[in-house]
């Protein structure tokens, strides 16, 4: 069997086959380099190969190329919803978490309901801050703890602090305190017997509370 004209080989011949160390190259005797696989049937299956690689993808190959990078990119953005929901979820989770750590709780107001007024008298916290005192008409004593700074315009240079305060004056001094900062702790006491606690804020500012308001609360806190 001889070899066609127009193709050069350098390989042995083992009777009528060729081996697989040829090696062919196309010539410009062939009408295009496209259909050197197809002339050749017998080529080396790696110099298919090559040669079909060097050419660039078929159309059927193209098409499953663009649907895999059209399903990657889809993939890309479900993704990208899905962590943004989550990060939306986890956002107001955290933002509940903190209102409710910063805010007044439930917890700390009942812990005083029929708490003896000696505990208050002697409570570390609400020691270090001024009282306002008076009574209102029913015999209730109204004991109110100001947490706040530049007071000293509502309080009288000072005398509201001194003794209790007839409850006319005390309204005074409240709507005065409307104008500043400030939490008001009221405690409600009868018969040496606290009733209730109501923590108010003034001027824009926000109560809260946490276990050093409880009453049997004797260690160590900071005050804002």
């Amino acid at each position: 069997m001889g070899l066609p004209p127009y193709l050069a080989s350098t390989s042995s011949l083992r009777g009528n086959y060729l081996t697989g160390r040829s090696t062919w190259t196309p010539t410009a005797a062939m009408p295009s380099a496209f259909y050197w696989p197809l002339l050749v049937p017998c080529a080396p299956s790696g110099l298919r190969r090559q040669l079909t690689s060097s050419l660039g993808p078929s159309k059927w190959e193209q098409q499953l190329i663009e649907r895999r990078q059209k399903k990657t990119t889809q993939s890309i953005k479900h993704n990208y919803w899905k962590n943004m929901k989550v990060a939306k979820y986890i956002f107001i989770t955290l933002c509940l978490s903190a209102c409710a750590s910063t805010g007044v709780r439930q917890i700390d107001l009942d812990s005083w309901i029929g708490q003896p007024v000696v505990a208050l008298e002697t409570h570390p916290v609400f020691l270090t801050m001024t009282a306002v005192k008076t009574v209102a008409s029913d015999g209730t004593q109204i004991w109110n703890y100001v947490n706040g700074a530049n007071l000293g315009g509502c309080t009288g240079g000072g005398s509201v602090y001194r003794n209790t305060i007839d409850y006319a004056s005390y309204s005074k001094f409240s709507q005065c305190m409307q104008r500043f900062a400030a939490c008001n702790n009221i405690f409600y006491i009868k018969n040496g017997v606290v009733q209730r606690y109501a923590p108010i804020g003034t001027g824009g500012a926000r109560c809260y509370t946490n276990e050093s308001a409880q009453p049997h609360f004797r260690g160590s806190a900071n005050i804002n």
